[in-house]
């Protein structure tokens, strides 16, 4: 009964997803653009402290009115060496932008796009990075360069209003043993079919395989791991998958999409379209604590919840995150009983109280 009034839940949030996207869309009385496709090729990092890099967007023009310009975002370090609109070389100017701390690079379009036009956009940059951190960082122990970096341009950020763009996305990073999500073609080649944001981290990893329920489930473990964490890692998978089905029985069956746990030594709780990234020490803890069940269960929902099925527009954040927190403590109860879920849920409480006296409304 629990998982069949979720099922009607679900269809009619979509439904109006769908509707309220259209709708947006439409009152838009000038080009608004929207990335439908990303192609980003890393040369190879070697031992230079930056990144180069050619990216290749396709966008649309979501808007009413037609587009002269296109502008882009990107990390406010990044420097610009050229921009080509189809086959054309483009003019572009540079300035800061006030949200998010990075630049907008606004490009002159050599002819105008109309409503619902799309054009490919190409440019190819270098990012310096001067100190690691945990969204960026450059090291012979562990390179990764998370979207909250801005690392590549795209239109919209996470401080949009209709939030960051979501995409299939074709990833090369060369000469490195990089993840990311979606299917690996190859060595450093990542194809993903699904609505994500492109990313990648380097490191050194044991590689562990899901079997039974959880074939299709990837662990990467720090090079030379134990007995210990390897068995943690069996656990981790054993919960992913479950969380798999349970998520199936309420939304559909499971998208085509490989599970990648990725132990890292920053930027722990990323994660996007099914590759999560846990801190090392996760791994070596004889049982699964309540914050990484969480993160995983989360993880897994958003295959089908902004992946599978996108969620753009106005109070985006409501549903992504919001409906993916409730799928996720639905499966925490079914997977570890009542109690448990009713602490997690007390301990959800708590963290928002903090803040609810100046939350913004939710529409």
């Amino acid at each position: 009964m629990k998982i069949a009034k979720c099922k009607l839940f679900l269809s009619l949030l979509c439904l109006q997803l769908v509707l309220v996207g259209s709708i947006q869309a439409q009152e838009e009385a000038r080009a608004a653009w929207q990335v439908t496709n990303f192609d980003i090729n890393v040369a190879n990092l070697g031992s230079e402290r930056a990144l180069n890099a050619r990216a290749v967007l396709t966008v649309r023009n979501i808007g009413r009115g037609s587009g002269a310009t296109l502008t882009l975002r990107i990390n406010a370090k990044a420097e610009i060496k050229n921009i080509t609109i189809g086959a054309t070389t483009a003019v572009y100017r540079s300035q800061p932008e006030p949200r998010g701390g990075g630049q907008r690079v606004i490009v002159t379009l050599p002819n105008t796009a109309a409503a619902n036009e799309s054009i490919a956009a190409t440019i190819e940059y270098r990012l310096p990075v001067d100190d690691n951190a945990g969204v960026a960082a450059i090291s012979p122990v562990a390179t990764q360069f998370l979207p909250s970096s801005m690392w590549y341009p795209a239109p919209n950020t996470a401080f949009a209003l209709r939030g960051p763009d979501y995409a299939p996305f074709r990833l090369t990073v060369n000469g490195s043993t990089a993840v990311s999500s979606g299917v690996e073609k190859s060595p450093g080649v990542f194809e993903q079919t699904l609505n994500g944001q492109p990313f990648f981290t380097i490191g050194n990893w044991d590689r562990v395989e899901g079997a039974a329920n959880a074939k299709g489930i990837t662990t990467f473990l720090p090079k030379g791991a134990g007995e210990d964490e390897r068995k943690q890692a069996d656990n981790l998978m054993r919960l992913a998958a479950n969380a798999r089905e349970f998520y199936a029985a309420m939304a559909g069956a499971a998208p085509e999409v490989p599970i990648r746990l990725v132990a890292v030594k920053r930027g722990a709780g990323f994660d996007d379209a099914g590759t999560i990234l846990l801190s090392e020490g996760a791994l070596r803890r004889k049982k699964i604590d309540s914050a990484t069940a969480l993160a995983v269960a989360e993880a897994v929902a958003r295959i089908w919840i902004g992946a599978n099925t996108a969620v753009r527009g106005e109070g985006h954040g409501v549903v992504r995150e919001g409906l993916v927190r409730f799928f996720a403590n639905q499966f925490l109860e079914k997977e570890f009983g009542a109690e448990a879920a009713a602490e997690e849920r007390a301990r959800q409480r708590l963290s928002y109280a903090a803040i609810a006296k100046r939350d913004a409304p939710l529409s």
